[in-house]
């Protein structure tokens, strides 16, 4: 949701002109979703459910298609916060659309900070729960993961420079 209302922030300029959020930046945090987020959400899933879920319940307890529905509900609450930002944009609330993002921020610093010894590590449940878990430099997981958090930033900071080019494009022209 935190991505979404980020971009929608980036669309600042045609939102505040009376632009749909369904015209041609749309199209940006949907490409964002379907061609980054959802393969890293499929890849950690399926390869690295144990980490994927933090160690809190076992993978193997959960329906088979929960991964599916995971990247489904990630798609919803990025379109969700997309169009919610719209929504204070429309109505002229970019201060609030900030201080909303500024706090989605703070809380997710503060979630990797509470969940830090669970995100270190990479291994089963069985052993995470046993205390035998390596760490995350030590497995393959660790370096996949900072590759594709990665391309996950590159392809968020691009997409954000994308949308205000395009605004300010259109004020312009």
């Amino acid at each position: 949701m935190l991505i979404g209302l980020v971009l929608a922030l980036a669309a600042f300029s045609q939102f505040e002109n009376g632009r749909s959020p369904f015209g041609r930046t749309v199209w940006v945090p949907l490409l964002y979703q379907i061609l980054v987020v959802t393969p890293a959400l499929l890849y950690f899933g399926f390869v690295h459910p144990d980490w994927t879920w933090l160690y809190l319940v076992d993978p193997r307890r959960l329906p088979a298609g929960i991964t599916i529905l995971f990247v489904l509900a990630t798609a919803a609450a990025l379109l969700g916060g997309y169009l919610g930002g719209w929504v204070l944009l429309r109505a002229r609330h970019r201060q609030a659309l900030m201080g909303i993002i500024a706090v989605g921020g703070a809380a997710l610093l503060s979630a990797l900070f509470v969940f830090r010894d669970r995100l270190r590590h990479a291994g089963s449940y069985l052993e995470f729960t046993t205390g035998n878990a390596p760490l995350l430099a030590e497995r393959k997981l660790g370096w996949s993961l900072g590759l594709v958090a990665g391309g996950l930033i590159i392809a968020l900071l691009l997409s954000v420079r994308f949308l205000v080019a395009q605004g300010q494009r259109e004020r312009e022209g």
